[in-house]
């Protein structure tokens, strides 16, 4: 935690590189709030007169943090990418790629016949890594599709059962109708 002391010295001189500041994790300024909410308030859900501090430790640590994240970010690396539909900030799977060309490339591969119209969907540098890395971050991704198909079915199993009411009120009232025009 030596680096986050750092990041709040009033004389600040970055002897850090861009990817020691990446690997922090602090991907946006609600990252930075929740990082210092946690560290030096332990976690205050109401700050009362201490906000003003927070506020610019916020501000303070956000504007040394951003910069370097964005270049790392955007230069990617040997490491995991997210894969996602653009406006949407939803995950659809992560992949271990060398660089964003291979991380588009197995996008493309993967995702295209999916997808059909595959600007939509775009890579994201996530963290550096290994492949096996992969498994960690998609067994979340997995759990929310399990999730979503459990939902599908059981609205699938309800429109079914819906159908069926449908059907069989049809031939109730055709019945009906035959019954009273017999009986007329």
């Amino acid at each position: 935690m030596e680096m986050v002391r750092e990041l709040f010295r009033m004389t600040y001189i970055c002897q850090y590189t861009d990817k020691e500041i990446f690997c922090l994790g602090l991907r946006t300024r609600d990252d930075v709030s929740l990082f210092i909410r946690e560290y030096f308030f332990d976690n205050a859900s109401e700050l009362g007169t201490r906000r003003g501090v927070f506020t610019k430790r916020v501000n303070l640590v956000w504007s040394r943090v951003e910069q370097p994240f964005k270049r790392v970010e955007n230069e990617g690396g040997v490491g995991v990418y997210l894969v996602e539909r653009r406006f949407i900030r939803r995950p659809i799977t992560y992949i271990f790629a060398r660089s964003y060309d291979e991380a588009d490339h197995l996008m493309k591969l993967f995702f295209s016949c999916l997808f059909p119209d595959h600007v939509w969907i775009r890579t994201r540098f996530i963290c550096f890594g290994q492949p096996h890395d992969v498994l960690q971050y998609n067994a979340k991704v997995l759990l929310g599709l399990e999730e979503e198909i459990n939902a599908v079915a059981k609205r699938a199993d309800n429109l079914e059962k819906e159908l069926q009411l449908k059907k069989t009120l049809r031939e109730v009232i055709v019945n009906t109708q035959d019954h009273i025009l017999e009986n007329n």
